[in-house]
């Protein structure tokens, strides 16, 4: 189960010995064994995969800034500058520090996301990384838990009472570069044209050659490795040593100044005439350098692009990866930047990680990564069948190489593919974007030739995976915040449109953390806010000069899409706001009690926060989160809103599109609809004019057969056929509506108490659950006695782990109704 590959010396730098190789990989397979051993002394019991991800509903959390769960680690791996900020009380960079945001908070909150009703935590990344960035995206030591963040053993729990909840847990996982104090190259830079003839060169050892020869050493730089990179990473055959995409100039241009789609294709050797495009493109020079960001911030640590030809390496990275399944119980992968490295070393990790994961009785992990097809033009040599333009024979031979060794692995996996499962609907997720702030035609997904165009090239990328398990989510941490603008920050009801269109999308839709609480990343969207938050920050004495530079460095008025990333998305940095009470950084809300709470403070919490169910800044009566837990099982109950089919339906202010059944046996049952219609209204003010909808072809709804709203049940529509088609009509002077779900009536059940919407029949779904309701009923039966004396057992019978000892009453009564 550990791989096949060995250390040759023919793939060794000058500098390098085959034994220290060698014994590297033999570590790393140790500590797989090591990792098993562990976990089986728990007595915990492994957590199978889910028969199918499809079913799914991700939540994907930035640790530092959602739940600060343990104040003593905060300030455990900080930047130099957040420290002596802290000490002047001068929170200059107050956006990138480590607000404190750990997995103990992440644990604490469980219940919360059970309720909810999502179904799979996705953690941003938490190994270590020298320079203590919060945002874990430029990782150091794979082997490590970010000490901020916890540990191991406390990474363990946290998996363990996920599943024990019925939830799932993937982690974020960065593999494109190494980061750490003091690297940097020996000697002279190379140039632009060593630059550029090294890419070339790298192209060409990927295309031309076969699987193990290394690459050309020829004009390649030597890397000082300095003072943070672990021992198992300094190897300089397991790093490109190109130089700095800056210096890059393919046929004598700058690559970084062309659009988008014209370095794609010179990229690609698509456009341009030979003696511009001699080979294709090396795929890790789409990156940007991290060094001036990092030197920006004072910070000494760089970023190195990984060889990921390397055989050593892909073992190297994937026996590491291995073992947090080994030792946590982990469910799945998200891989970050996933078209930055090469596509044999993505088939190699994930046709290795499905097949030992397997075996430890996970027979469907989930591995996905991050591939942009309109920035990478060989999407599909990353994902399930792993395919070249023109068929395998058009892959490059390294990957051809990489699948004739993956062949006896990935043919014992349940799909038979050595991909990635899928990736993210980009395209679909920017033009929904542009739609629902008004950008753009509402039905520009399906009218706007060049989104058109763009969404089709990225449907046949993502259909040589699973299209079904492509992530739909129309926030992330890459983008900045859906109402960042402060004429929109108020307007919940375009993020509840863009929520709604997650879920009737195909793909698992996607939260990112605080969507259900309306969180917009404004620091203010008046005069008066603004006002607000000057005064409170100079009643915590801080002074006028950094007072000053905060309010003007979140100017989104005046600064446009120039305004401190910090504030209000995440790109480079991957700054956000904290969703837990006492954060230093509190920024704004389309939610009034969550926009109530809005804060900047000088320093990180000096006590323990309240438990979640009293937290003001998560909001449990809001429109956005009573959305989210009814979107939830509207999806789970209802097939044809998980299915890739949709026929465009809508006009003017409305995108509107039917989801249609696929035929699937085991879901042709009398209680599934065949056909449901999904109505956005993006407007301030839905129209209560009449509207019909033509009725795709292949629906056989006859005239008079009713319709009925899963979301607001008072309103219902009509077949009717007239000499132009058969069409759904929704008849005028009905109460507005955002968001339209449209069943057969026959289909839709009322859910369970407590609910105001339908769900379809024919499916089983989970209670709808209420923790603090629960625990306020606990309060009756436990008394405060049993609480301080600690006489609740905590030692759970064999197979359950050990409660840690709460902060709060509320935690231990949780513990207690939970388990």
């Amino acid at each position: 189960m550990a791989g096949s590959t060995m250390a040759s010396p023919f793939y060794l730098g000058a500098e390098e010995d085959s034994l220290t190789l060698q014994d590297l990989l033999d570590w790393s397979r140790r500590r797989m064994s090591e990792g098993e051993a562990s976990f089986a002394s728990t007595e915990f019991q492994r957590e199978a995969s889910p028969k199918s991800w499809e079913d799914e509903v991700f939540y994907s959390i930035l640790v530092d800034r959602f739940a600060n769960g343990d104040i003593t680690n905060d300030n455990s791996n900080i930047p130099d500058f957040q420290r002596e900020q802290l000490k002047s009380k001068k929170p200059w960079s107050v956006q990138r520090w480590r607000h404190g945001g750990d997995l103990h908070g992440v644990k604490s909150r469980l219940s919360y996301l059970r309720d909810l009703g999502v179904t799979v935590l996705a953690l941003s990344p938490i190994f270590l990384n020298s320079a203590g960035e919060y945002h874990g995206s430029c990782t150091t030591d794979l082997t490590s838990i970010d000490s901020n963040f916890g540990n191991k053993e406390l990474l363990r729990e946290l998996v363990h009472d996920a599943h024990t909840l019925g939830l799932k847990v993937v982690l974020d996982v960065q593999v494109n570069h190494a980061c750490g104090g003091g690297l940097k190259y020996l000697g002279a830079n190379s140039g632009v044209d060593g630059v550029s003839n090294c890419v070339l060169s790298t192209g060409e050892t990927y295309w031309d050659s076969e699987r193990g020869t290394p690459l050309n050493e020829f004009g390649r730089g030597r890397l000082g490795f300095g003072d943070s990179l672990p021992s198992f990473l300094r190897h300089q055959s397991f790093f490109t040593r190109c130089g700095p995409a800056k210096l890059y100039r393919p046929g004598g241009r700058d690559f970084r100044s062309l659009p988008a789609e014209n370095a794609t294709a010179i990229a690609a050797g698509l456009s341009g005439t030979p003696s511009e495009v001699d080979e294709w493109l090396f795929p890790e020079i789409f990156q940007e350098t991290w060094l001036g960001v990092f030197q920006k911030l004072g910070r000494k640590d760089t970023a190195f692009e990984l060889n990921t030809m390397n055989p050593v390496l892909q073992e190297l990275y994937t026996n590491m990866l291995k073992y947090w399944i080994a030792e946590v119980d982990l469910d799945g992968y998200r891989l970050t930047a996933a078209s930055h490295v090469t596509a044999d070393f993505t088939a190699y990790l994930s046709t290795h990680l499905r097949f030992y994961a397997s075996a430890l009785g996970k027979e469907n992990f989930f591995i996905v990564g991050e591939v942009n097809q309109a920035t990478t033009p060989f999407g599909e040599s990353y994902l399930g069948r792993v395919q070249g333009r023109e068929g395998p024979r058009t892959l490059p031979k390294k990957v051809q190489g990489v699948l004739e060794e993956l062949c006896q692995y990935y043919s014992a996996l349940p799909d038979q593919e050595p991909g990635l499962l899928s990736s993210y609907p980009l395209q679909e997720v920017f033009h929904l974007r542009d739609s629902v702030l008004g950008a753009s035609d509402a039905m520009g997904l399906y009218e706007q030739e060049g989104a058109v165009a763009a969404i089709a090239r990225s449907r046949t990328a993502l259909a040589t995976g699973k299209m079904r398990l492509a992530l739909a989510g129309a926030e992330s941490r890459d983008v900045r915040k859906l109402l960042s603008s402060p004429r929109q920050g108020h307007e919940l009801w375009r993020l509840i449109i863009a929520m709604a269109w997650s879920f009737t999308w195909y793909g698992i839709p996607d939260l990112t953390s605080g969507m259900e609480q309306g969180l917009n990343g404004l620091c203010y969207r008046n005069d008066e806010e603004r006002q607000k938050l000057h005064d409170d920050m100079v009643a915590q004495g801080i002074e006028g000069d950094v007072v000053h530079s905060i309010l003007a460095n979140c100017d989104y008025e005046a600064l446009g899409d120039q305004t401190d990333s910090g504030f209000w998305h995440q790109d480079e940095l991957k700054s956000d706001h904290d969703s837990f009470l006492g954060g230093p950084m509190r920024l704004g809300a389309a939610v009034g009690a969550v926009n109530r709470e809005v804060g900047i403070m000088n320093h990180l919490m000096g006590a323990g926060g309240p438990h979640w169910c009293e937290d003001p800044v998560v909001d449990r009566e809001n429109q956005a989160f009573n959305t989210a837990r009814a979107l939830i099982r509207i999806r789970r109950s209802c097939y044809p809103l998980r299915t890739e089919l949709d026929v465009a339906a809508g006009d003017g202010a409305q995108l509107a599109y039917w989801k249609m059944h696929d035929g699937r046996e085991d879901m042709l049952i009398e209680e599934q609809p065949l056909g449901m219609l999904v109505v956005l209204s993006i407007s301030p003010e839905p129209s209560i004019e009449a509207r019909k909808y033509r009725l795709p072809s292949s629906l056989r709804y006859t005239e008079g057969q009713a319709f009925i709203d899963l979301l607001h049940p008072q309103r219902l529509a009509m077949v009717f056929t007239s000499s132009n088609g058969t069409f759904l009509l929704v008849p005028a002077e009905l109460d507005p509506s955002h968001v339209s779900i449209f069943a057969p009536v026959e289909t839709a059940v009322k859910d369970l108490e407590g609910s105001d919407w339908m769900v379809c029949r024919g499916v089983s779904l989970p209670p709808l659950r209420d923790t603090c309701k629960e625990t306020a009923r606990s309060d009756a039966r436990l008394s405060a006695a049993h609480i301080l004396t600690g006489k609740v057992s905590h030692q759970l019978r064999a197979g359950q782990k050990k409660v840690s000892e709460p902060a709060f009453s509320y935690e231990l009564l949780q513990n207690c109704c939970t388990f």
